[in-house]
C-alpha cells in the first residue's frame, strides 16, 4: 500500500482551482491520500479567508478522498519530524511525522520538505508514483 500524506497546500489549491480530479485520480490507481487533522483545518481556513464559496461542501468532497489522520497514529514521530525541519517549517511538522510513521509519501508544493529523508512529490510529478500491491 503506497501512502501519500497530503500537505494543505495541495488540499487548498485543489479545492480553489481545478486539481481535486488529480487528487482522486490517485485515491482511484489505488495510493492512500492522507491529511493530519492540522492541515485539514489549515485548508478550511484558507477557504474562508479566501471567501471561497461553499467552504464546507468543499471540505466535504475532499474528505471522500482523503482520509483524516488521528495525531495518535503520528504523534510519536513529532520530535524526528521537527529535527529533519527548518525552524520555518515546524508547523508542518505532522505531515512529516505522518508520513514517518505510515512509511509514506508528502505531496506538497513546500520546499522545507526537501531533504527530510521522505520522497516528495507535487502536483507536477504525482501521476509517477507506483502504487504498492
Amino acid at each position: 500500500m503506497t501512502v501519500l500524506v497530503v500537505d494543505a497546500n495541495i488540499m487548498a489549491s485543489a479545492l480553489m482551482g481545478t486539481t481535486l480530479p488529480l487528487l482522486a485520480d490517485q485515491a482511484a490507481r489505488g495510493i492512500v491520500l492522507a491529511a493530519p487533522q492540522p492541515q485539514l483545518e489549515e485548508t478550511r481556513g484558507v477557504l474562508h479567508r479566501r471567501g471561497t464559496p461553499d467552504p464546507d461542501a468543499r471540505m466535504a468532497a475532499l474528505l471522500e478522498i482523503v482520509e483524516p489522520l488521528d495525531p495518535i497514529a503520528f504523534e510519536t514521530f513529532e520530535a524526528k519530524a521537527r529535527e529533519r525541519l527548518e525552524a520555518h517549517g515546524q508547523r508542518d511538522w505532522p505531515v512529516l511525522a505522518a508520513a514517518m510513521a505510515l512509511g509514506g509519501h508528502i505531496w506538497s508544493h513546500d520546499k522545507d520538505f526537501l531533504g527530510v529523508g521522505v520522497p516528495v512529490w507535487s502536483n507536477r510529478n504525482v501521476r509517477h508514483i507506483e502504487p504498492a500491491i
